[in-house]
């Protein structure tokens, strides 16, 4: 709903501003322009103060985050490794994830995430276990996903080598049969040359004889 007002306050069509996004994203020169100019956008509009969080509504925001953060890593690592996107759009769809992350964390704790750190830091939670103990958990499940994905490459990679050496092998077979073939019919005509000057020196001799 707010995308449409957005799109409407601009009296634009949606596909005409994603694909000046997508143009701008795409040209490093392009994106940097447009992320100095954003900067100063909000910097003038954004006066909103952050928002008070109770340590409950801390520990709920940070679980939300982590998670959010973990199927964004998840997310990106699938679009990279199918290769289904031009390289260049990658920046335009961490973007778009980060806005729609940002959305989702409001509409459902009713809060922004520039509004965690100042209460973490109010209620002299820096060094809270509870809170360490969410994100070393995610880390974790980070660490375990990039564990899984690595012996997944390389079982693919040893698969590839596998087939690889198969097909190798099967040429090379392949190639000792033709020599093969081809050494016995070398011999096989070398004997039936060697089976007619035979015959052509006993008519020979046969001539004389007469």
């Amino acid at each position: 709903m707010a995308h449409q007002i957005f799109y409407e306050e601009l009296n634009i069509k949606r596909d005409c501003f994603e694909m000046s996004h997508q143009a701008y994203s795409m040209d490093p020169v392009k994106r940097a322009e447009f992320e100095e100019q954003m900067a100063k956008v909000v910097a003038e509009y954004r006066k909103r103060e952050t928002k008070d969080m109770t340590k409950a509504e801390i520990l709920t925001a940070v679980t939300l985050l982590e998670e959010a953060k973990f199927k964004a890593q998840q997310k990106m690592y699938n679009l990279v490794r199918s290769q289904r996107m031009h390289p260049g759009l990658i920046n335009s769809v961490i973007k778009t994830e980060e806005l729609k992350a940002g959305d989702d964390f409001y509409n459902e704790t009713g809060f922004e995430e520039a509004d965690v750190e100042p209460s973490i830091k109010k209620l002299g939670l820096t060094d809270d276990e509870e809170i360490s103990g969410i994100v070393k958990d995610y880390e974790k499940k980070s660490a375990e996903f990039l564990e899984m994905k690595k012996k997944e490459t390389e079982n693919i990679v040893q698969k590839f080598k596998m087939q690889k050496t198969a097909v190798e092998k099967a040429m090379e077979e392949d190639a000792a049969k033709k020599a093969a073939l081809e050494e016995g019919e070398k011999k096989e005509e070398e004997v039936e040359k060697k089976e007619e000057e035979v015959e052509k020196k006993e008519e020979e001799v046969e001539k004389k004889e007469e």
